[in-house]
């Protein structure tokens, strides 16, 4: 990608200590009340499974016939393998989890301003650093048992790679692009399906002769298929079916298609849900394995959705608003011990709520200043992070995308943010 030479060979910026302190602070502040109550630190919903995961990783993932064995079918391993660790190392102890987990929010800052860095300028990736650095989500959710702060550091990690693989042609750097996206699913099964927009965009943007770039893109996907590949024939030996997790079946049934059904029906999703799984039991009466119900469920959800097509949008549309518009109050009414997470009575919840909708508003518009200019000036470092962004709006609106599905698209847009806040001082004639 093109770039300016000179900050290209210039050492990094001191300055980019000042957002990565302020990162490190804002997040540890958030943590701080929960030190008191470990509770705290895992009461988002799925927190439980994968703390439960992380302390019996052989039987959940070695062992076909312990009652953990269907919990790890349906959780990845990345997740519980890091806790496991980090509880071994730290005799159990929840808070030197969280606060290692927060040391890799910290770097996925330091890795954003390294990304916009090689795709615009130094001044440019010190203000995309601070957007993400005081993105509300960023702040919160980084402080809980759930994987999005080390997916999110992967995503980034392996977008700064894709980045230098379009500029300078190298297969071991492709290759090390599609392993790092590979171990990135095994945190999240939601990237599962990026490479289907990676692969055309490199094959369109990259600076290469075509055929180097038919070579290139087949080493982001060999790399890829070794991690994800190797998780895929595990499974499928021990159930029978090829899949990733067997929760992209319950999602596809018990959220997506039910809540497009009950769109168009007149129904709550909940109503919708037990209906359709009625159905589906009616239609299949053997005793299905794990990962078969969840074959059948993400088979049968699918011909739900294609069947309902206005719940769909709808439902879709609602997503996305939920998850783009949310600045995480009920997180953050929880780490601070409100028995209610969806009720702000008191002035400081209120206050710091507010404050939240403040900053996100702030990041959304430099964003938006950001994909016009580079719309006119730089469409192809548009493309690049239009391709993760909008995978992954897609991907997670449904009835179940709350704000925290915002997470790995942050340091995307804080990098659209960065680049507009930049033409934005500089039409006000600011100075280094």
């Amino acid at each position: 990608m093109a770039r300016n030479r000179r900050s290209q060979s210039a050492p990094p910026q001191a300055r980019v200590l000042l957002p990565l302190i302020l990162a490190l602070a804002l997040r540890l502040l958030f943590i701080l009340p929960a030190l008191t109550d470990p509770q705290r630190l895992s009461n988002i919903s799925d927190a439980t499974e994968y703390v439960h995961l992380a302390g019996d990783l052989g039987s959940a993932y070695l062992d076909s016939g312990s009652e953990s064995f269907e919990v790890g079918l349906k959780r990845t391993p990345g997740y519980p393998v890091f806790l496991g660790v980090v509880f071994a190392i730290s005799n159990g102890s929840e808070a030197w989890s969280i606060f290692i987990q927060v040391l890799f929010s910290v770097a996925t800052v330091w890795l954003t301003y390294q990304l916009a860095r090689r795709m615009f300028n130094e001044r440019v990736a010190i203000l995309s650093a601070f957007a993400l650095a005081v993105s509300p989500i960023s702040v919160l959710y980084a402080g809980y048992f759930q994987p999005e702060a080390l997916f999110t550091f992967l995503l980034v990690a392996a977008a700064l790679l894709w980045v230098r693989v379009l500029a300078e042609p190298s297969w071991w750097l492709a290759g090390a692009a599609g392993l790092t996206w590979g171990v990135a699913v095994l945190m999240r099964p939601i990237g599962l399906y990026l490479l289907f927009l990676v692969v055309p965009v490199t094959l369109a943007l990259g600076s290469q002769p075509l055929r180097q770039r038919i070579i290139v893109c087949g080493m982001i996907v060999f790399g890829f298929a070794i991690p994800t590949g190797g998780w895929i024939v595990r499974n499928t030996v021990a159930t029978g079916v090829p899949t990733i997790s067997t929760i992209v079946g319950t999602n596809f049934l018990e959220y997506r298609a039910a809540g497009a059904y009950a769109a168009e029906e007149g129904l709550t999703r909940i109503e919708a849900r037990d209906l359709l799984l009625s159905e589906l039991q009616a239609q299949n009466d053997r005793e299905l394995n794990p990962a078969e119900r969840s074959d059948l469920k993400r088979s049968y959800g699918t011909q739900i959705l294609l069947q309902h097509p206005v719940g769909t949008i709808k439902t879709m549309i609602r997503g996305a608003a939920l998850m783009m518009l949310g600045p995480g109050r009920s997180p953050l009414y929880l780490r601070l011990g409100k028995a209610d997470p969806h009720v702000a009575d008191g002035r400081m919840e209120q206050t710091l709520a507010g404050l939240g909708y403040v900053m996100l508003g702030i990041i959304y518009a430099a964003a938006l200043v950001g994909a016009v200019a580079m719309w006119r000036h730089r469409r192809r470092e548009l493309v690049v992070l239009l391709t993760i962004i909008v995978y992954f709006l897609v991907i997670s609106s449904g009835p179940e995308a709350w704000a925290r599905f915002r997470f790995p698209m942050m340091p995307f847009i804080a990098i659209l943010a960065g680049f507009g806040s930049e033409r934005v001082l500089r039409l006000l004639g600011s100075e280094d």
